[in-house]
């Protein structure tokens, strides 16, 4: 084999050339989407109790139990916003690290209410903002 022989096989045409950029670009173009599939989605579950709360309110309060999940990939600061109809009647402040779990009991007032009205939670995160609710009736 001479110098020449090896020079012609290793010599590329423009197709192969133009062919070996349009791989470069896509496998740049890819790793974004694959590092994102491979970190996983961030997310958060807000829930409420099955078995805490009744729909017919005995007395003027209501008791229920939330929670939060937090599928984040960071400690994330959770904004927590309870309301009966339209009236806001408490807002909070939650911090939960990735993974965890954070539950609590909470009992409002429900005196002078026109039922049926909806109690209703908002957990607003960076990303997201996710609700939950359920109907308080009139027992009569």
């Amino acid at each position: 084999m001479t110098i020449k022989h090896l020079e012609s096989i290793f010599k590329k045409s423009e197709f192969e050339k133009a062919i070996i950029i349009a791989i470069i670009i896509g496998i740049c173009i890819a790793i974004p989407f694959i590092y994102n599939a491979l970190k996983g989605e961030d997310y958060s579950s807000l829930y409420l109790l099955p078995d805490s709360y009744t729909n017919y309110p005995e007395g003027s309060t209501t008791s229920f139990i939330y929670g939060v999940k937090s599928f984040e990939n960071v400690e994330t600061n959770y904004d927590l916003e309870i309301f009966i109809g339209d009236i806001s009647v408490k807002k909070t402040n939650i911090m939960i690290k990735p993974g965890d779990t954070y539950e609590k009991k909470e009992t409002i007032k429900t005196k002078n209410l026109v039922y049926p009205i909806k109690v209703s939670i908002f957990l607003k995160s960076p990303d997201n903002i996710y609700s939950v609710h359920y109907w308080l009736k009139n027992s009569d």
